[in-house]
């Protein structure tokens, strides 16, 4: 069979789309004869082939068909047309048909991709689709490979995400974390990065950029591949009359923390300098989509001096952003700028009002709730603990976290908004099963709709594949169609990745979601489950025990080779889960010298783990995390901790 496939102009990722359909049509088919063209415009009158055409006028009606994606495919006996808004659609659209044929990929990277191989009968598609959310990313802040960070995005383009967002003003810093890249040169970091950029490009992936930093450049301090281990004898006497006062002395936050320490912002060349250089840094970065503009990290650490408490934190953050904006009207940059809701800064602005609207992105990150419940609670009365610098109380229910956000919207900013969470930055490691887990954050991704937000960029550390993928999955189909059967999509996923016997799997995974559930009990009722908490382990041994034959018969079988892995990973995520509930158990009954034994041989494995599948494994946020969950247990419950 003959098939042609038309390309309309020059842009880079319709071609890429072109390319990957030609190439999946080949695995798919490989007696299949698939010719490219290329045309300097669409030509109805031409019937032969299949056109592939960025078209706003040709797809679904959307707002701003530069940013909302939408797609049409009209396809009779391999000739029609595969259409977007613009040039990422026609990618997710190119992805959407493969699907239709067969295509399968259940995880980031070669070894997730599962190609049914067959003769193609002539294609006939009549269909078109429209994303529910305008933004739809992930931010790629942690340690990892080029390749694995590109598989990622590869990956997204794959499941209609259209965003990707890495932090800092040094984003190469990420993989110098990568413990296979230690000893390369400061410019093989930065080429490494420039590579990630470039794929995201290819793919016609907005790109996020930077978020806190902005206060380290002000005062001076540029090297951003290089801010822990400082101390106030690291700065001059100028530059910590700079930095924000806390109980009557200025210097680092906690005596150590530049990322995290504020800066005085009554001080007028303090502010001036921070926006001269997001100024410079656009003109220098004009690729960059979505600038991000954030105050210091940390909370409870804002500037007591007299000058500053006339106003609160968002109040000076307003007034930062309003002088921005007029710089950059007068330098004829049309940027975007995503400000932050987040810790001190939930408490909206009382005095001052964001003056052009249109320039901002509103990005609600809500740090300190919990994922034990999502925003289906979003419509729950609850209420705003009083502002008081720096001793402000937290909201922690998704519900408590709602309410601030409403008042910024009504106040403040009620354009383009999206979430800004946490799903998968630590909650993997606590709820292993990713049941529960992927549950909230369907329910989170489905109402971002009744919140008044367009869309989220999760905060992650995005190689956890480890059981599986379907958190990714359900957050990326969700962001994209927020009716989505999440039922269907689990079982489906379930089948692609675990083959005939992912009933099995499925159970197996809901058990130890059911039994990890403690931990996240521990948190509000830590005295009411005290049996639970001591049975964890002996439970997850008696599951493990009974479940690892399963995983070996199927690992004996003639499986695709992305199944088979599935089944190794699985194997593995038994090891890990045991040593977890062992030392998570002795610390809980007080010994807690038998907990660091445990936690040694919990090491070990993710060792093992990370020598083979670093690319699924994050090993540092593993092993923090897990540590980090056993160090909180105490009579009194959890506490919420922010680093």
């Amino acid at each position: 069979m003959r098939i042609e496939l038309c390309l309309v102009g020059m842009n880079e990722t319709v071609g890429f789309a072109l390319d990957e359909l030609r190439r999946y049509l080949y695995k798919i088919d490989k007696t299949i004869d698939v010719e490219p063209f290329y045309y300097g415009s669409y030509t109805p009158t031409h019937k032969s082939g299949i056109w592939l055409v960025a078209d706003p006028s040709l797809a679904p009606a959307v707002a701003d068909p530069d940013i909302d994606d939408a797609f049409k495919i009209s396809i009779k006996n391999n000739a029609g047309i595969i259409a977007g808004t613009n040039p990422t659609s026609v990618l997710i659209a190119v992805y959407s048909l493969l699907k239709r044929l067969g295509c399968k990929w259940i995880r980031p990277g070669r070894d997730g991709e599962i190609i049914e191989e067959r003769i193609l009968e002539p294609l006939n598609f009549e269909y078109e689709e429209k994303a529910d959310y305008r933004f739809r990313g992930i931010n790629l802040d942690c340690k990892a490979s080029t390749q694995t960070a590109i598989d990622m995005l590869d990956w997204m383009a794959k499941e209609g995400m259209n965003n990707y967002f890495v932090e800092s003003l040094a984003p190469e810093k990420y993989f110098k974390g990568f413990c296979y890249y230690n000893g390369l040169e400061e410019d093989d970091y930065k080429a490494a990065f420039r590579m990630v950029a470039l794929e995201a490009k290819k793919r016609g992936l907005k790109r996020h950029a930077v978020g806190h930093g902005w206060h380290i450049e002000a005062l001076g301090h540029t090297d951003h591949t290089h801010v822990a281990g400082l101390t106030d004898d690291d700065f001059t006497e100028e530059q910590r009359s700079k930095m924000a006062m806390l109980n009557g002395k200025r210097g680092l936050y906690l005596g150590q923390n530049l990322f995290g320490t504020q800066l005085c912002y009554s001080q007028k060349a303090l502010r001036d300098a921070m926006n001269e250089r997001i100024v410079e840094y656009l003109k220098e970065n004009p690729d960059i989509d979505y600038l991000h503009y954030w105050l210091a990290d940390g909370c409870n650490n804002h500037c007591e001096c007299e000058g500053c408490q006339k106003h609160r934190p968002s109040d000076w953050y307003v007034m930062i952003l309003n002088d921005l904006d007029r710089r950059l009207k007068e330098a004829g940059i049309t940027s975007r700028i995503v400000c932050l809701i987040y810790v001190d800064l939930l408490w909206e602005p009382m005095e001052f009002t964001v003056e052009n609207p249109d320039r901002f992105i509103l990005m609600f990150a809500p740090i300190t709730r919990t994922y034990d419940t999502s925003y289906s609670d979003f419509d729950k009365p609850a209420e705003k603990t009083p502002y008081v610098r720096n001793k402000l109380i937290w909201p922690r229910s998704a519900a408590e976290n709602a309410v601030y956000l409403r008042d910024w919207q009504e106040k403040q900013l009620k354009g383009d908004s999206f979430l800004f969470d946490y799903h998968l930055m630590w909650n993997q490691y606590k709820e292993p099963g990713y049941r529960n887990l992927s549950r909230v954050i369907y329910e989170d991704m489905y109402n971002l709709k009744n919140l008044g937000l367009g869309g989220s960029v999760s905060c992650e550390v995005y190689n956890c594949q480890i059981p599986n993928d379907f958190p990714h999955r359900i957050m990326a189909r969700t962001l994209w169609n927020r009716e989505v059967d999440y039922y269907a999509e689990e079982l489906e996923c379930m089948k692609e990745t675990y083959g005939e016997d992912y009933e099995k799997a499925f159970n197996y995974l809901d058990a130890v979601t059911k039994t990890f559930s403690i931990v996240y009990r521990y948190y509000d009722d830590a005295k009411g489950t005290v049996e639970d908490q001591k049975a964890l382990a002996p439970r997850i041994e008696r599951l493990v025990s009974e479940f690892t034959p399963v995983i070996k018969e199927n690992l004996a079988k003639a499986l695709p080779n992305a199944q088979h892995i599935s089944w190794e990973l699985l194997l593995l995520h038994t090891e890990y889960i045991v040593e977890y509930a062992r030392a998570y158990c002795v610390k809980y009954q007080g010994d807690a010298e038998k907990a660091e034994k445990y936690l040694e041989a919990f090491n070990a494995v993710c060792d093992r783990i990370h020598e083979k599948y670093h690319k699924y494994f994050s090993i540092y946020f593993s092993k923090f995390s897990v540590k980090y969950y056993c160090d909180e247990i105490t009579d009194h419950g959890a506490n919420v901790v922010l680093q």
